[in-house]
């Protein structure tokens, strides 16, 4: 992949979003179903601002939920989570509260700051390894 344009202080020269993030991660996931069919599977959950709108909470919207799910049992799990962040982006007290109670359901959640950090956390979910149970 080609590297992106750094400032002087190391980050890129351009402001890198949680959007453009998840764009890329499930661009790269598209590209590369025919090697990794089960990607085919992965899905955005849109959970973000919009949960504070009556309509869509009475719709189930809800904080806390994670930004992506593959619906694969891989290694004792019954699928993954994927919460992506960017730069200094910490998990909300609602992030971890969900995190906690899926991963007591069987759920594997990942925090990865940058899409390479979510490709990462799927290539090792799908080979089998994915993080310890707690």
């Amino acid at each position: 992949m080609p590297q992106l344009p750094k400032s002087k202080v190391g980050r890129p020269s351009f402001p890198v979003t949680e959007h453009g993030e998840l764009v890329a991660l499930c661009q790269r996931c598209r590209y590369h179903t025919a090697q990794y069919p089960e990607l085919s599977l992965l899905f955005a959950i849109k959970n973000e601002a919009s949960y504070k709108r009556r309509d869509l909470i009475a719709e189930g919207i809800r904080a806390g939920v994670p930004d992506l799910m593959l619906p694969v049992a891989r290694a004792g799990y019954h699928g993954l989570f994927i919460e992506m962040k960017v730069y200094k982006g910490r998990p909300t007290a609602e992030q971890l509260r969900f995190a906690g109670l899926v991963t007591g359901q069987g759920y594997q959640v990942r925090f990865c700051w940058g899409h390479e950090q979510g490709w990462q956390a799927l290539l090792s979910y799908l080979a089998g390894m994915p993080d310890k149970k707690e």
